[in-house]
């Protein structure tokens, strides 16, 4: 009988609420991350929108455009959270 594993029932309940808990502090990362970016206005890649540079609205239209996407993803990761 050495050759039996005892696994004790609630493990898997232990797992459950450790992923629970590791997806609520990658969210919460992810928002802080979100955040800094939107105070000292940096633009990640993946909220980079590219706009053809041909006129001079267009800088102002890239700008605006990362905001709008960063205040959106801002917004899903709350809801997310939530």
């Amino acid at each position: 009988m050495p050759h039996l594993k005892i696994v004790n029932v609630s493990h898997g309940c232990n797992h459950k609420y450790e992923n629970q808990k590791r997806k609520l502090y990658n969210c919460n990362a992810d928002i802080y991350f979100n955040h800094t970016c939107l105070k000292k206005q940096l633009a990640p890649n993946y909220a980079t929108i590219k706009i053809p540079n041909t006129s001079t609205a267009s800088k102002y239209t890239q700008h605006k455009t990362t905001r709008i996407r960063l205040t959106n993803e801002i917004k899903y990761l709350y809801i997310k959270n939530n």
